[in-house]
């Protein structure tokens, strides 16, 4: 019996699921105020937003409460408050023992430069705490965490909890020249998971902050916090994307970890929404496989959006400034494909197609640790290079494309070790030769020469289609090829005109198959009107052989 109870014990046991726990951590962050001010019983009209100094007052007819406003979108709701902790530094106080001073949770909504006794936001919930003592100087402490509510801005006033009394007291505000004595509220809590943003900048590198910008979690909430320079966010769930607006479209940044700085860009002048189509014909497209676009902004290379790609084909969306040069890079945690640079012109979409990263046989056998090899795609445009490091030791590999004449054309390089550098901008009719300089941890230094000569295309060299259409609605991409036809026939006329005929439609037959001519928009239309008329020439050549005999 005892058996049978173990192994049941076992079995549910066996059954529980197992969760990983993300470890919480402490922190202690202090915030200055967005926005302070005090209002005067006295003169009840005044403002007082731009002052160094705030004031609580007991007095008759001339009480004074301060007024103070945090942004504390930056500590997520997801988090767990320890404390919340209000300090002002007292400059100067005058008042008699034992008095309380009263903060209330602010409620309603003030400005800074508009607030005065007769408009003064409405409150709440408030605590109590002992005032400053007589003659006192330093700072003064009350928590604030059984009214605190998480939340993009909360505001506090201070008063005297008995007013028209006999009590004095005047703090530093936001605007005192002594930064380090201005308010303060502190905020200790534990967390799960911590990101640190920096922005709001334009692409020509200038700051633009502030800028709302909104995370999304994997557990599909989502919470907003003000970016204004370079920040630490807090939050209890994973992020799975940050969000921010720009001319009416949203650019998107999937973090690759908690421990990556994101950097927030907006476009500087004119931008549109471009769609990429990624077309992954080698499989290698996971959950977390993502499309990162760079640009260069004051000389350092700066991913500006990052987009997460999912399936086969997918169609993937930015935000990019026009008449800018973009590179376009794919990765997962194994693989980097460089697409090379995107000029973000009229054309709204791109095609960008995924490779395999294979190599010959030979070059398998011979090179068991790091395998290179480039090659030229059939129209002679794309310059395919891949690299691949077995043993995942490289530090960077540098990839150059020359022409003929040793001139560079076209530059990348990449820290990973299993990566396809594509360059799609290759003249069809030039040759071009590729350097590969690897620097290796193990192996050294590493190169890599190949020449890639072009090679014949099926596309039409005589494409004359920028001189528009000639009289008779004839395509000037046509021109030159019915030249040649009819020199064909022409001179093959000369033995006879059925040899003439003959020779003019087999040599419109192999350029309409090689693409350099169409009758009509169907290859298999046109061969077949080619082989009738052949047939018929071939037969008109047999009559007129047969009358001269």
């Amino acid at each position: 019996m005892k058996r049978v109870l173990i192994w049941i014990f076992l079995i549910l046991v066996a059954g529980i699921p197992l969760v990983k726990v993300h470890a919480s951590t402490s922190a202690v962050v202090e915030l200055n105020p967005q926005k302070d001010s005090y209002v005067d019983l006295f003169v009840p009209d005044n403002n007082y937003g731009s002052a160094n100094l705030t004031y609580v007052w007991s007095q008759a007819a001339n009480d004074r409460r301060s007024l103070f406003e945090w942004d504390t979108s930056r500590v997520s709701s997801g988090v767990t408050l320890i404390n919340v902790t209000l300090c002002l530094y007292v400059e100067a106080s005058a008042s008699t023992s034992g008095r309380t001073w009263r903060t209330h949770r602010i409620t309603g909504s003030w400005t800074e430069v508009g607030v005065t006794w007769n408009n003064q936001p409405a409150v709440s919930v408030y605590v109590d705490a002992s005032a400053p003592p007589n003659s006192y100087t330093g700072w003064w402490n009350v928590s604030v965490l059984s009214i605190f509510v998480t939340g993009t801005n909360v505001g506090f006033r201070v008063m005297d909890s008995v007013e028209g009394d006999a009590s004095t007291s005047q703090e530093r505000s936001r605007e005192h020249p002594t930064t380090g004595t201005r308010p303060v509220l502190k905020l200790e809590f534990t967390y799960e998971y911590a990101y640190s943003l920096n922005g709001a900048y334009t692409e020509d590198g200038l700051f633009d902050g502030p800028l709302t910008v909104t995370a999304h979690f994997t557990n599909l909430a989502s919470a907003s916090f003000t970016l204004n320079g370079p920040t630490t966010v807090y939050f209890g769930n994973l992020v799975l994307y940050f969000s921010w607006p720009t001319d009416g479209y949203y650019r998107v940044y999937y973090p690759a970890s908690a421990t990556e700085t994101v950097w927030v860009f907006i476009p500087e002048t004119t931008s549109n929404l471009y769609q990429f189509t990624i077309r992954d014909y080698a499989g290698v497209v996971t959950s977390q496989t993502f499309l990162n676009i760079y640009r260069i902004i004051n000389g350092t290379q700066r991913i500006v959006e990052r987009r997460n790609v999912k399936d086969v084909v997918s169609t993937v969306p930015a935000v990019l400034t026009v008449s800018q040069n973009y590179l376009m890079i794919l990765n997962n945690t194994s693989l980097e494909y460089r697409f090379g640079w995107f000029l973000a012109a009229a054309t709204l979409t791109e095609t960008l197609t995924v490779y395999s990263i294979d190599f010959p046989s030979t070059i398998k056998l011979t090179y068991q640790y790091v395998r290179m090899d480039a090659s030229r795609s059939e129209n002679n445009t794309l310059v395919l290079m891949n690299y691949q490091d077995t043993l995942n030791q490289t530090v960077i590999v540098h990839f150059y494309v020359t022409d003929r004449n040793g001139t560079t054309v076209y530059y990348d390089n990449s820290t990973q070790s299993q990566v396809q550098f594509q360059w799609p901008w290759a003249n069809s009719m030039t040759d071009y030769v590729v350097y590969v300089n690897a620097n290796h941890t193990q192996l050294g230094i590493l190169t890599f020469r190949r020449a890639l000569v072009h090679m014949i295309s099926v596309e039409s060299p005589f494409d004359l289609s920028y001189f528009g259409t000639f009289p008779g609605g004839v395509p000037s991409a046509n021109i030159v090829p019915i030249a040649i036809i009819l020199a064909v026939a022409t001179c093959f006329s000369f033995i006879t005109v059925p040899v003439g005929m003959v020779a003019m439609i087999f040599t419109a037959a192999g350029l309409r198959y090689l693409g350099w001519i169409q009758f009509t928009s169907n290859l298999a239309t046109d061969l077949e009107l080619l082989a009738v008329l052949g047939g018929l020439a071939i037969l008109y050549g047999l009559y007129h052989a047969a009358r001269r005999s």
